[in-house]
């Protein structure tokens, strides 16, 4: 799915780094929290094989001179990812897009119905330029998949 429900605190402003030429606010991609303490893991771990000679199947023979890094990229970085917020303190729901590794589509709602009725009114884009019902984006926000019938370029 390339929208995805975040809860978050009442307050949360999702960090913008300025303006696109359009006047519309251009926020830093933050990918969801919840990925963050796995993936970290997971590059330590495959970076300890690498430092031990273990090499993955796809690692070619020119690319084992190379480090860990320099093979695979940067370790992930905790500022890359959302805050992890206590789940008490996260009362609101927001929709993310996925596209570009996570930047917000609505403000903060309370309930999942109040950001569903928002989306809907607003014509945001459930996917390809396309806008969704009050049913559909209820759906979205709940997990459910979303069967679509995409219309011609208007």
């Amino acid at each position: 799915m390339i929208r995805e429900v975040r809860k978050v605190p009442a307050n949360w402003q999702h960090p913008s780094d300025g303006y696109y030429p359009d006047g519309k606010v251009r926020y830093v991609p933050l990918f969801n929290s919840s990925e963050f303490s796995s993936k970290a893991a997971q590059w330590d771990e495959n970076a300890a094989k690498w430092a031990q000679g273990e090499f993955p199947e796809d690692a070619g023979a020119a690319h084992r001179t190379l480090s860990f890094e320099e093979w695979d990229g940067p370790r992930p970085n905790a500022e890359d990812y959302m805050p992890l917020w206590p789940e008490a303190g996260c009362t609101n729901f927001m929709m993310y897009e996925l596209t570009t590794e996570g930047t917000p589509l609505s403000p903060g709602f309370a309930t999942l119905e109040d950001l569903a009725t928002w989306l809907a009114e607003n014509n945001v884009s459930i996917y390809a330029n396309e806008p969704a019902s009050f049913v559909d984006w209820l759906a979205v926000c709940n997990g459910e998949p979303v069967t679509l019938a995409l219309t011609p370029q208007r």
